[in-house]
């Protein structure tokens, strides 16, 4: 292993951190919506569902803290981010 290597494991080094946001908190709560062929955006049931299986472009809205219930930002942070 060389110099470099050692240093960045003894530091602990990341090169693509994870940011500490509510948008990557297990805490927050949203609504989901998939564009339906209609036109119209139907909302998705669950608290945080699979998005991925909707072909379609999806958006989310009513972002809140489910520890406190207050409205959320995706870029704030708190002291109870999980």
């Amino acid at each position: 292993m060389s110099k470099q290597s050692e240093a960045k494991v003894k530091q602990n080094y990341c090169a693509k951190p994870v940011p500490q946001t509510c948008a990557n908190c297990k805490h927050l709560t949203q609504n989901f919506y998939h564009y339906h062929y209609n036109g119209d955006y139907v909302r998705v049931e669950g608290k945080n569902p699979d998005i991925e299986k909707y072909a379609r472009p999806t958006y989310s809205d009513n972002l809140r803290c489910g520890i406190g219930g207050f409205a959320v930002k995706k870029s704030a942070t708190c002291d109870s981010m999980e």
